[in-house]
C-alpha cells in the first residue's frame, strides 16, 4: 500500500491498542471510514466506505469536499455545498453530527442515502483531522420516496425560511390539474377562494409555534376552472441541517362534500310533496328570525291544517290521501311561487308558508284569506271530485324575543282555534290567545307538583235510587286548589293534565285517595256509608292497561277494600277509540271482581247493540238526553229505548246532571234505575257525605 496511514501513526500514538490491531478493525469496519486532515482533504478510508461511494482508493484520497467530483445532495434532494458537507462543518464549527442525511451520485448511475456521523481528532501538529463513518440509508429513503410519489394524498414539501416550494408529488399534480412546474414556482394564493387566501401565512405561523396545523378546509381553483373542496394538514419537518419543513398533505373531499350537501337537501325535503320538511322549514325559519332581528324586516308565518283529511284517508284510502296532499302542496306553490316564499309540509296534512314580505296583521290576513280561497277549490282525486278546505293559523314576528319555535307555537295555536270556530277560515295570533296560551303553560308546569304539594282534593257527589231516594254510590271528582291560581276549574286543567302526560298520576292520586275514603266512610258508619265509589278513568290509563291494573290492586290492598265497592268509569269515547284493546282490558277489570261503567253514553258513535260486547254493570246516560227530556219527544223516546235496552241486558241506568224534578219524573216513568246532579247534590267534601247519606229522601 503505497498511501501514508495516518490512522496507525495516530493510534499508535494513543498507546491504547496495539497499531496492527486498530488497523484491522478500521480496514473491516461494517460501517465506512473517511479521515480528512485539517484541509479537508481525504487522507485515508476503509473498504466500506469505497463500496459506499462508489471509488476507489486512488480516486477518493486527496479529494476533498469542495471538488465537483464529490457529487452530493441535502436531505431534500438539493445540491449541497461543498462547505455544507458534514465534515467541512465539523472542521469548521468543532462540534460533531450525529447522522447527517445525504445523498451521493454514484459514478455507474443512480443514487445512494447515506447518514453520516463526525468526530474531530484534536492535537495534532498540522491541526485537527475529521473522522467521517457512513451507513447506507438508501432502503429507508428509498421507502419514503416512495411512499411520496405514491401516496393517494396531495403532498407539497416547502421551505419555510425561504416559503419555497421544493417538492410536490404526481397525486396533487392530478388532484389540481396543475402541472408540476406551476405547482413548483408559482405562489397559488390566488388559487384558493378570497375568505381562505390568508391560510398559507396562517398555516406557516401555526407550524413554527406550535409544530402542525389543522385539518383545514378550503376551496380551492383546479386548473379547469372548477371549484374543488381540499383538505389540509401540515407538520413541520426538520433536516439534519436544523432547515424546516412544511410537509403538507392534501385531501380531495369534493365529491364527499357534494355528496354531504345532497343528503342534506334530501334531508330537508318533504318525499310526498317536494316542499320543505320540518327540518328544511326550521333552517328557513331561523334565518328569518336572525334577519328579523337584525333589523331586516318582520314577516308572518302561516300555518295551515286540512280540513277533514282523515276522512279522505278512511273512505278512500292513503294513496287518495296522499295524492290530495301533493295537490296541496302544487297549489301552495303555484300561489306562492312568484312571492318566493318558503313553503313546508310541517307533517301529516300541515303546511306552514312563510311570508317574508309581510309584516302587519292586515296584509298577512289579505294572503291567508287568497290563500284559503285557492285551497278551497275541488280537487280531483282518483277521478272524482273532492271538496275540503283548509284552517290557517297566522302568527306575526314582533320583537327580538320572538324566536322560530315560538312562533311556530303561535301559529299552531291559532291554526287551532280557527277549526274551533267553525273551519276554512283564519285567525290571527293576538294577546288574548297569547294570555290564554301562557296560562295554559303555567297551568301544566304547576301541575307537574300538584300532587306533592298537596293541592289535591276530592269530591264526591251521590248518586241515588230514583224510587228511594236512598244514596247508594258516588262519584268522586277531581279538585285542584292552586295559591296563586285559586280553584283551578276540571274543565280546565283536566285537558292540560291529559296533553302534558299528568293524568296518569292525578288518575292513580284520586282512585288511591277515593278507595282511603271509602275505608274512613265505612269505619266511621258503616250503615250510612256508600256501598260503592265510582271514579273516573282517563284515555292514557286505559292504553296502559299493566300500570291500571297494578294501581288498582295498590289501592284496594292498601285499604282493605272490596272490588266490588269499586267502579270505574270510562267514557263511551275512550272505549269506542280502541275497542279491542279495551274489551280485553274491561274484561280483566271485571274478573278481579270490580264494576264498571260507561260514561257519558250517547255522546260518541257506540249504538246499543254493541254494549253486549263490554262487560259493563252500569251505563250512565249524558246530561245532554236528560236536559231534552221534557223539551223534545224524540229525545224522550230515545232515552226511553235506551233505559229499556240496558235493562234488558242485565244493565243498570244511571241519568246524569238531573237539574229539575220534572226530569226526575220522566225518568222514573221510564224505568231508569238511578239518578245523579244538582237537583240532589253538588259535589260534596267527604265530611258532609254521611249527613247528606243521613238527610236524603225520595226526590219530590
Amino acid at each position: 500500500m503505497n498511501a501514508p496511514d495516518p490512522l496507525r501513526a495516530l493510534l499508535a500514538a494513543t498507546g491504547v491498542l496495539d497499531a496492527w490491531q486498530l488497523r484491522t478493525v478500521f480496514d473491516h469496519a461494517a460501517v465506512g471510514l473517511v479521515v480528512q486532515d485539517a484541509d479537508g482533504r481525504i487522507i485515508d478510508a476503509n473498504a466500506a466506505a469505497l463500496f459506499l461511494l462508489g471509488l476507489s482508493r486512488d480516486e477518493l484520497f486527496g479529494l476533498t469536499s469542495l471538488d465537483p467530483r464529490w457529487q452530493a445532495t441535502d436531505a431534500a434532494g438539493e445540491a449541497l455545498p461543498g462547505d455544507e458537507h458534514p465534515a467541512m462543518r465539523t472542521l469548521r464549527d468543532g462540534a460533531p453530527l450525529q447522522d447527517f442525511v445525504m445523498g451521493v451520485h454514484l459514478p455507474e448511475g443512480g443514487r445512494r442515502w447515506l447518514a453520516v456521523s463526525t468526530a474531530l481528532l484534536p492535537g495534532r501538529a498540522t491541526g485537527p483531522w475529521v473522522v467521517s463513518s457512513f451507513t447506507d440509508v438508501s432502503a429507508p429513503r428509498d421507502l419514503q420516496r416512495t411512499l411520496f410519489d405514491l401516496s393517494s394524498l396531495g403532498i407539497q414539501l416547502i421551505d419555510l425560511e425561504r416559503q419555497k416550494v421544493v417538492a410536490v408529488n404526481d397525486a396533487l399534480v392530478r388532484m389540481t390539474g396543475y402541472t408540476r412546474e406551476e405547482l413548483l414556482h408559482e405562489d397559488g394564493h390566488e388559487r384558493f377562494a378570497p375568505e381562505a387566501r390568508a391560510l398559507r401565512a396562517h398555516w406557516a405561523r401555526e407550524v413554527q409555534t406550535h409544530g402542525q396545523f389543522g385539518p383545514v378546509e378550503a376551496d380551492y381553483l383546479h386548473r379547469g376552472g372548477h371549484r374543488l373542496r381540499l383538505v389540509f394538514h401540515g407538520v413541520r419537518v426538520t433536516d439534519p441541517r436544523h432547515r424546516n419543513y412544511l410537509w403538507l398533505s392534501v385531501q380531495d373531499v369534493s365529491a364527499q362534500r357534494a355528496l354531504e350537501d345532497a343528503l342534506r337537501t334530501a334531508a330537508g325535503t318533504d318525499r310526498l310533496t317536494g316542499l320543505a320538511n320540518r327540518e328544511g322549514l326550521l333552517l328557513a325559519l331561523n334565518g328569518l328570525v336572525a334577519r328579523a332581528a337584525a333589523g331586516g324586516g318582520g314577516f308572518a308565518l302561516l300555518f295551515m291544517d286540512v280540513d277533514r283529511f282523515k276522512l279522505v284517508n278512511d273512505t278512500l284510502g292513503h294513496a287518495a290521501g296522499d295524492e290530495l296532499l301533493r295537490e296541496v302542496a302544487q297549489r301552495l306553490r303555484a300561489h306562492a311561487g312568484p312571492r318566493g316564499w318558503p313553503l313546508a309540509r310541517f307533517g301529516g296534512d300541515e303546511f306552514v308558508a312563510l311570508l317574508a314580505d309581510v309584516a302587519d296583521a292586515a296584509a298577512a290576513s289579505k294572503q291567508a284569506a287568497a290563500l284559503l280561497d285557492a285551497l278551497a277549490r275541488p280537487y280531483r282525486v282518483q277521478e272524482q271530485d273532492i271538496h275540503t278546505s283548509a284552517s290557517l293559523g297566522v302568527a306575526l314576528w314582533q320583537s327580538a324575543a320572538d324566536d322560530g319555535q315560538t312562533l311556530l307555537r303561535d301559529a299552531d295555536t291559532a291554526m287551532y282555534e280557527a277549526k274551533r270556530r267553525g273551519r276554512g277560515q283564519h285567525v290571527v295570533f293576538d294577546d288574548a290567545m297569547r294570555a290564554r296560551l301562557t296560562r295554559t303553560v303555567h297551568i301544566e308546569n304547576e301541575l307537574r307538583h300538584a300532587v306533592a304539594r298537596g293541592q289535591l282534593r276530592a269530591v264526591y257527589q251521590p248518586i241515588v235510587d230514583l224510587h228511594t231516594g236512598v244514596m247508594g254510590s258516588v262519584e268522586a271528582l277531581l279538585r285542584w286548589d292552586h295559591p296563586e291560581l285559586g280553584t283551578v276549574s276540571p274543565v280546565e286543567f283536566i285537558p292540560v293534565a291529559e296533553d302534558g302526560g299528568h293524568i296518569l298520576g292525578l288518575g292513580e292520586w284520586i282512585l288511591a285517595e277515593s278507595c282511603r275514603q271509602w275505608r274512613v266512610w265505612q269505619r266511621e258508619d258503616a250503615a250510612l256509608a256508600p256501598a260503592r265509589v265510582s271514579v273516573n278513568v282517563s284515555r292514557k290509563q286505559l292504553a296502559l292497561g299493566p300500570r291500571l291494573l297494578a294501581a288498582v290492586r295498590a289501592a284496594l290492598a292498601d285499604n282493605e277494600m272490596p272490588a266490588q265497592a269499586l267502579q270505574l268509569e270510562i267514557t263511551e269515547r275512550e272505549v269506542m277509540q280502541h275497542p279491542e284493546q279495551a274489551q280485553a282490558l274491561l274484561r280483566e277489570l271485571s274478573g278481579m271482581g270490580l264494576r264498571l261503567a260507561m260514561d257519558d253514553f250517547g255522546t260518541g258513535t257506540s249504538s246499543l247493540g254493541c254494549l253486549r260486547e263490554y262487560p259493563f254493570h252500569t251505563i250512565k246516560i249524558d246530561k245532554s238526553f236528560v236536559t231534552d227530556l221534557c223539551r223534545d219527544p224524540q229525545v224522550l223516546a230515545v232515552a226511553h229505548a235506551t233505559v229499556n235496552v240496558i235493562a234488558n241486558l242485565g244493565m243498570l241506568s244511571v241519568a246524569e246532571g238531573i237539574e229539575d224534578a220534572t226530569e226526575v219524573a220522566a225518568l222514573q216513568a221510564m224505568g231508569c234505575d238511578h239518578g245523579q246532579g244538582y237537583l240532589f247534590a253538588a259535589p260534596l267534601a267527604a265530611d258532609r257525605v254521611l249527613a247528606f247519606a243521613a238527610g236524603a229522601g225520595a226526590p219530590g
